[in-house]
């Protein structure tokens, strides 16, 4: 079952705040980290109840999507961090193009989508045909290519 946790960041360039989305299952995933403000937190752990969240994929290193990984980490320690390369967070489990990873009950394949950010990732579901694209889609309106952030149309 996927849920949509709002991440609860409202801001000029996330509107009424970014979407997370959690993968429930055996093993609990949570798409993008927001930003680790406490009514993310609460929505996740009343989902959860009292099971672990296992594991997060952060999309891409933008704040709005990755800053909230410590604070997961301040209530599950235990948690996988998944990045794209890595990142900076040397705790994180690296990806790359093609990787597959557990969500839930889902294996979800990363794609490699660089535009928004170098380091941007969508997650496809073959199964459902369901795609988790971070930033790559929005509704209404249209993605921020922040070139002094990296971003590119190439």
């Amino acid at each position: 079952m996927v849920v949509l946790v709002f991440a609860d960041n409202p801001g000029p360039f996330t509107g009424a705040g970014n979407n997370t989305w959690l993968i429930d299952g055996d093993e609990p995933t949570l798409i993008d980290a927001g930003t680790g403000v406490p009514s993310h937190l609460e929505g996740l752990l009343q989902r959860l109840g009292s099971r672990p969240l296992v594991r997060v994929i952060v999309t891409h290193g933008h704040s709005d999507h990755a800053s909230g990984v410590p604070a997961l980490r301040g209530v599950w320690p235990s948690i996988e961090v998944c990045r794209f390369g890595g990142s900076d967070d040397e705790a994180a489990a690296p990806l790359v193009e093609g990787d597959e990873v557990r969500a839930g009950d889902r294996v979800l394949r990363v794609v490699y989508t660089p535009g928004h950010a170098p380091d941007h990732i969508c997650l496809w579901d073959p199964s459902s045909r369901e795609l988790f694209c971070g930033d790559m889609l929005m509704r209404p309106g249209t993605v921020l290519i922040p070139a002094g952030r990296g971003g590119s149309l190439r």
